[in-house]
């Protein structure tokens, strides 16, 4: 006799796992087939309306797809000009910290970007002493038209001209509001020397 030799079971293929929307498109089919004829244009017309949605102008229009982000991306003239933005905010900043350490190293004491609060305009000098009255404002030589480095940009000419311009008015209308106020006004330039910059500020301190 021969032996009987013990036999695995078959093994079962495994199963695959579909996805929800390849199950709802299952469903769907199994549906349509137990319709009548104005349920069958209903179902086709919801598939359709999904294919119609998964189409590039649904693409374009329901997503944020990187065909999108692409074309919301900023032109390089526009990279330019931010870049160049932040390099004179950071130079105005740099006048502002250097402005700080040499009334530090005068004795003064003062605060920091404080609110003051005038009729109609937010006012927030860059350093202000309080118990004298005195407000201190770093200006940049582009925002506030420096007379000896202000430029105006070529490219948009009228719009920059214009907003330079009320940029200046506003500076005027700040000071005229901060002294019937009863405070003391120091502009200081962004290419000024912080030694000569911090006298100023020391001379008007004792004025009051």
């Amino acid at each position: 006799m021969r032996p009987c030799l013990a036999t695995s079971p078959p093994r079962a293929e495994p199963t695959r796992r579909l996805s929800r929307g390849r199950r709802m498109g299952a469903r769907t089919q199994v549906g349509v087939s137990h319709l009548t004829s104005r349920g069958r244009r209903r179902a086709s017309h919801c598939r359709g309306s999904r294919r119609r949605l998964s189409s590039p102008l649904g693409e374009l229009f329901g997503t944020f797809g990187s065909r999108r982000l692409a074309q919301a991306s900023p032109p390089a003239a526009r990279g330019q000009h931010l870049a160049e933005r932040e390099a004179i905010e950071d130079r105005i900043a740099r006048t502002s910290r250097r402005l700080r350490r040499a009334l530090h190293a005068l004795g003064l004491r003062f605060r920091v970007d404080l609110a003051i609060p005038l009729d109609g305009l937010r006012v927030r000098p860059d350093v202000v002493f309080t118990r004298r009255r005195v407000a201190v404002f770093v200006d940049g030589c582009f925002w506030h038209r420096c007379s000896e480095h202000g430029t105006s940009p070529r490219s948009n000419s009228d719009y920059w001209r214009a907003k330079l311009d009320r940029n200046v008015a506003r500076d005027r209308r700040v000071d005229v509001a901060l002294a019937q106020a009863g405070w003391r006004c120091v502009r200081v330039w962004e290419h000024e020397e912080e030694g000569e910059a911090a006298a100023r500020v020391a001379f008007a301190l004792s004025e009051g």
